[in-house]
């Protein structure tokens, strides 16, 4: 498949006609908006209408709160995987029950508002009551500072001070003083002292001593016994109103549905908003610009002839390019790549599609590092699954079959290594019936005893994946003139690969004389090549650096990139050995003990632990390392990245979908 070929449209329209130009496009969804170039800003008389774009924002992400509180007080019941349902593109264009359902977002958002506030005073109280509780033994009102003659003072003293002491300073202070303990914990002791109004401040310099930490009331009236009550009283309160606010939400969640439409639409006017505010206005005339693909052109064409305006659009020129957003067409197979593409980065426009070319190595790679039937059978299941229930839609739709299709390598890879959850069937057979002699299922390799030849066509493949990224890289400095670039760059390297299999095909098989000398003749064009081609454009002693530079560069990287496809056996052996020592784990009850309910209920769950771990592991690891070759080995050869993703003006709702039509 290809990158879109896109194409820039200029549009002015009557302005009275906007509105509805949007609605259309929005319908179409092949249109990106954009900034209009700086020339035509710089035009006198263009300005930028009024803008509604804040306003939307917030009453949308109102919207969207207030569902997410109704999925808080009252969660919504629907079936474990169910796709959002399906609405005609109208109906989400409609403004009605708009205002109905801001006010019930409003509501509920005060609510909400109110419960939190609750929730502060309620620990407010609950911290007041904690405080109380040791003085609640003193039937002493707390507001009482002493009488005319006297001061009170209320405080505390760590626990391991002896009160004896504390008295004894008192006394040493005035006579005319008293200690009264109130009560006691394992980290302090809660006191109060009376003394002479004349003595209090010696008295409180002397409590220093003592780590006093004097205890304040304010605000607070009568005995701790009535102001706990009157906390108490005041927490029921708060609870009832607590309560009678969650249920005040709670009644509101038969509307959810209400909510979520005009969130959706409202998400629609929002968009169009955007796209209107890129425009520029003169008199009656609004002034739009952006992007199409060129294969939609004939669909727009047919939108744009309803209504009263002027319009064209131009392919950009090759100066542009880097202005251009990028879309990728792919089929089904390819597809399910585009969420590697867009995790890594898109191509530059003008590039190659690196789909296409990737799949096939991504699916065969991912197959050969997971090789088992059983978790590639979970894969397909799994993704069918998800395919028929939740209808995904573009980057879910392209994990869905990315899932799909690298479970059916799995179990394709598993067949030809006879894996299924590593050797259970083998492990089964001999547990029922030890005498048995079945070696196990049938397998073509197998990477436990077959490591080499894994390791040696782990490499070969590597070395296909590599070339297959030259020949492009190739084709692409050829289409672009630079036929010297492609013939020194890339084909030095290939009649350097010739050279060294002749050299050990001479070595290996045939050992003739006249071969090992074709291929040291063949090696030594290669490597002219290959040095005049690095410093063809260098001058003086450039050329040496730049010759030494690049036989240090093509040795390192090119040892290095293909023997990270080794990643590729190692993957499929330690996958493979950790099962099987689950497996052999899971039957060792069995064999010690015997064949009964208790043995076999153990082996299911250690075989069911076990083979859950070793299947998360690989399903993310396989796929870590997958990409790395893909993202580093492979696109280091060609991919030219950078490219800005194709955002067209459509539907975008979170919890209902315009039909496709």
């Amino acid at each position: 498949m290809a990158i879109l070929k896109m194409k820039r449209l200029r549009l002015m329209i009557a302005r009275s006609q906007k509105d509805e130009l949007l609605r259309a496009l929005i319908r179409l969804g092949c249109v990106q908006f954009s900034e209009l170039e700086d020339e035509v800003q710089s035009l006198e008389n263009l300005h930028r209408g009024e803008s509604d774009t804040l306003s939307l924002k917030s009453d949308h992400s109102a919207l969207l709160r207030a569902v997410e509180l109704l999925g808080k007080y009252a969660p919504e019941k629907k079936p474990l995987l169910s796709s959002p349902p399906e609405v005609e593109g109208d109906v989400l264009l409609g403004a009605e029950g708009i205002g109905e359902a801001l006010a019930l977002a409003g509501e509920i958002i005060a609510a909400d508002e109110r419960i939190r506030r609750i929730g502060s005073e309620e620990s407010r109280e609950r911290a007041v009551i904690e405080s109380l509780s040791p003085w609640l033994p003193l039937d002493l009102p707390l507001d009482v500072d002493g009488t005319e003659r006297s001061s009170v003072l209320l405080g505390s003293v760590p626990a391991k001070i002896p009160l004896d002491k504390l008295r004894e300073a008192l006394e040493g202070v005035t006579e005319e003083s008293e200690l009264f303990e109130v009560s006691a914990d394992k980290k302090a002791s809660y006191v109060m002292i009376v003394c002479a109004k004349e003595a209090l401040p010696d008295i409180q310099e002397a409590l220093r001593a003592f780590d006093f930490t004097a205890q304040s009331f304010a605000g607070m009236s009568g005995p701790a016994k009535q102001c706990t009550a009157r906390c108490s009283a005041a927490l029921d309160k708060l609870g009832r109103e607590k309560a009678a606010c969650e249920a005040s939400i709670v009644e509101k969640a038969a509307r959810r549905d209400e909510l979520k439409l005009a969130a959706d639409r409202l998400e629609a006017q929002l968009s169009m908003a955007e796209a209107a505010d890129l425009s520029l206005s003169t008199g009656g005339v609004v002034l739009m610009q952006g992007w199409v693909p060129a294969e939609k052109e004939a669909a727009l064409e047919e939108i744009l002839a309803r209504f009263d305006c002027a319009w064209e659009c131009e392919e950009p020129p090759e100066t542009e390019y880097p202005e251009v957003p990028v879309s990728l067409k792919n089929n089904k197979l390819t597809n399910a790549l585009n969420m590697v593409t867009e995790m890594y980065s898109l191509p530059a426009y003008g590039t190659v599609d690196p789909n296409p070319l990737m799949a096939p190595f991504f699916i065969l790679f991912y197959g050969l590092m997971m090789a088992d039937i059983g978790y590639g059978l979970i894969m397909i299941a799994a993704a069918i699954v998800a395919l028929k229930k939740l209808k995904p839609r573009g980057g879910s739709l392209a994990f869905c079959q990315l899932l799909l299709y690298g479970g059916i390598a799995t179990a394709a890879m598993g067949v030809l290594t006879g894996a299924f959850f590593s050797d259970i069937p083998y492990q089964l057979v001999h547990l029922f019936n030890p005498k048995s002699t079945w070696p196990g299922l049938w397998h073509l390799f197998s990477p436990e005893y077959d490591s080499e030849l894994v390791l040696y066509g782990s490499l070969v493949l590597g070395m296909l994946h590599l070339n297959t990224g030259m020949v492009v890289s190739a084709s692409q400095k050829i289409k672009n003139g630079d036929k010297t670039g492609a013939l020194f760059e890339e084909g030095s390297l290939w009649i350097l690969l010739v050279g060294a299999l002749l050299l050990a095909t001479d070595m290996l098989l045939v050992k003739n004389g006249a071969l090992h000398i074709a291929a040291l003749v063949v090696l030594v064009i290669g490597g002219v090549m290959l040095l005049f081609g690095a410093g063809r454009n260098a001058k003086g002693f450039g050329k040496v650096t730049a010759a030494f530079g690049c036989i240090y560069n093509t040795a390192t990287g090119w040892f290095g990139d293909v023997l990270s496809y080794s990643r590729i056996m190692a993957l499929m052996l330690a996958g493979g050995v950790v099962g099987k020592v689950f497996n052999t784990v899971a039957v060792m009850p069995a064999q010690s003990s015997g064949v009964n309910v208790f043995t076999m209920l153990a082996f299911v769950l250690i075989f069911t632990a076990g083979h859950a771990i070793n299947f998360a592991l690989n399903l993310l690891g396989c796929y870590v390392h997958d990409l790395r070759l893909q993202c580093l080995e492979f696109f280091g050869k060609f991919y030219s990245d950078g490219g800005k993703p194709f955002r067209p003006l459509k539907f975008g709702g979170k919890y209902m979908r315009a039909k496709e039509s």
